[in-house]
């Protein structure tokens, strides 16, 4: 991400907006993206240092101030937080596992809840959240997957594809 940021700011006076974007999806965005659903979980502070990357690399693409307000750049360039974009991540792995769309080992990790008791619930098809141990757990995507889970609408959950997912969880959390 280092390097992608040296080629943003290298370039920033030379290029409009849209193509500096562009570059943001090309030299930054995968690095966010690759793994998030494992490494998203860790502790606020190894998170800081790359949300903190990615904030300079918004204020790059517009050409902002080292201490404008970063909020508002992602919403003007509709670009997702490191926040966000773990949260749709986890919603769309929880997607898949709802339609078994994971491999086998992935679909194994998760318990539906009708298979832990016999009770007739609104969620009884949707899997259960496992009881905590410790703070570490309930950080980690076992356990912040099904929670995400059970706050995404019915309508959500009942629709066929995972891209027409895609574009209704991004308008849930705002991107």
């Amino acid at each position: 991400m280092s390097s992608g940021l040296y080629a943003l700011k290298s370039v920033k006076h030379i290029l409009p907006t849209q193509h500096m974007k562009s570059l943001y999806y090309t030299l930054i965005n995968p690095y966010l993206n690759y793994g998030l659903i494992i490494w998203g979980s860790a502790s606020k502070k190894y998170l800081q240092n790359i949300k903190s990357m990615q904030n300079k690399a918004i204020r790059t693409v517009t050409n902002s101030n080292y201490n404008d307000a970063v909020m508002p750049l992602f919403k003007s360039l509709k670009i997702t937080s490191l926040d966000v974009l773990y949260k749709i991540q986890l919603a769309k792995f929880m997607f898949q596992h709802s339609k078994n769309l994971l491999p086998s080992p992935l679909m194994s990790l998760y318990t539906l809840n009708v298979e832990t008791h016999n009770h007739n619930t609104r969620h009884r098809f949707d899997p259960h959240i496992n009881t905590r141990r410790t703070q570490q757990f309930s950080k980690s995507f076992l356990h912040r997957g099904p929670d995400i889970w059970y706050n995404v609408p019915e309508s959500f959950k009942s629709l066929q594809t995972l891209n027409s997912f895609k574009k209704q969880i991004g308008k849930l959390f705002g991107y």
